[in-house]
């Protein structure tokens, strides 16, 4: 069984991964905050789609 911290982990590592393929931090200065709010919402889809395929794992 996965551990809190190694659910986050691995959302975390799925997270950069989204960012790094989809090349979301190339961007103009004047569009960072756009794309911050971007990223979290992804990282929180990522996070639920994690906590909900392994049951057992509570995010703060």
């Amino acid at each position: 069984m996965p551990t809190n911290q190694q659910g986050k982990n691995f959302a975390h590592e799925l997270t950069l991964e989204y960012i790094r393929q989809n090349s979301l931090l190339r961007c103009s200065e004047s569009d960072i905050p756009k794309q911050i709010d971007y990223i979290v919402k992804i990282e929180n889809i990522i996070c639920d789609c994690v906590e909900h395929r392994f049951h057992d794992i509570k995010f703060l």
